[in-house]
């Protein structure tokens, strides 16, 4: 059985409502994590896949997933630069097959837990991780999960197929996501209400790999809210695959024959507090086709429907971490 998530995950964090207020000229930048002190991010995840194999409709799936992490902020290094330290507090997953459901919560009673997510997911709340800012906002280094994922490939061989699948959900890659998105979609310099622009980057996306991915962004408004000042950003992107792109599903080698991933998304960045709430709704398309361990052509078709929602809240000042100087964990 072939299981697909594709989870795109979109910069931080959170605001408050309040009264409008429109501002014209001014170009606004995004500058995340600039207020030192703690937060905590709830990332919420939601995708309903249908799938044929050869013809044959495979029952439906829905994955439901949350995340929550506690993210401290240190005080800014001299050249503008940060440190953050990340921790999972809490997993929550619910899985979904035709009658079939896994679940598992880090926060419910261990006895009604599903045993083979909790042996997957419940290690991930020790891991403390470090990701360092430059003083232009780019995330420059993140360490603690990727050697999390080694080890515990290394204790447990008979899962590392498995285990290498999970990084590519929940490794490095996808903690520079959630931390620096808004960062990325911005143009450097920063933009005007009004102003639309144009992304055009490559991203790994779980199961397909590397795609591009061109987004067209604008900054519809700036409003004054009880939180802050709070820019608005709508943006759209398609997402594309290289020639001959093709994804091994153990001993199935499957090529992509057409592919399609549009989304729509929107960030209200706060100029205050650095922080910004992200809302994506994503539609998939593919088809593949490969031959099995016995030479068998296998043809397959899916087709996905996904959500994300990434919300913050400060918890108050920072106890730690102290930034690195530039040139330790940071650029030179």
């Amino acid at each position: 059985m072939i299981s697909v998530r594709l989870w795109v995950l979109v910069g931080l964090i959170g605001i408050g409502p309040g009264a409008y207020g429109q501002e014209q000229g001014r170009k606004i930048d995004i500058c995340p994590w600039k207020v030192p002190g703690q937060y905590e991010a709830t990332v919420e995840m939601a995708m309903d896949q249908a799938m044929t194999v050869d013809g044959q409709v495979q029952p439906k799936q829905r994955m439901e997933q949350m995340l929550v992490t506690r993210i401290t902020v240190g005080e800014p290094r001299p050249d503008g630069g940060r440190v953050l330290e990340v921790a999972f507090t809490r997993i929550k997953q619910v899985a979904k097959r035709g009658g079939e459901t896994l679940s598992y919560d880090s926060d419910g009673e261990e006895a009604k837990q599903n045993e083979q997510l909790a042996q997957a997911y419940k290690p991930l709340l020790a891991v403390k991780m470090t990701v360092v800012i430059g003083p232009d906002g780019q995330v420059e280094e993140v360490t603690g999960l990727e050697a999390f994922w080694k080890k515990l490939a290394e204790a447990n061989p008979e899962a590392a197929e498995t285990i290498k699948e999970m990084q590519k959900q929940m490794g490095d890659s996808m903690v520079k996501e959630v931390i620096s998105k808004g960062r990325e979609l911005v143009p450097a310099g920063g933009v005007v209400v009004g102003q639309p622009w144009k992304n055009d980057r490559k991203v790994a996306v779980p199961f397909v790999g590397e795609v591009r991915l061109v987004q067209d962004g604008e900054l519809t408004k700036v409003e004054r809210t009880n939180a802050g000042e709070v820019a608005v950003i709508e943006y759209k992107g398609k997402m594309m695959l290289p020639k001959n792109a093709g994804v091994q599903v153990g001993a199935v080698s499957l090529k992509f024959l057409a592919f399609e991933m549009h989304q729509e998304g929107q960030l209200l960045y706060n100029l205050d507090a650095g922080l910004t709430d992200a809302s994506l709704t994503q539609e998939a398309k593919m088809e593949l086709s490969g031959r099995d361990e016995r030479g068998k052509t296998v043809d397959i078709a899916i087709r996905q429907e996904g959500t994300v929602k990434v919300s913050t809240r400060k918890l108050g000042p920072a106890t730690a971490p102290t930034s690195k100087p530039a040139g330790e964990g940071g650029r030179p």
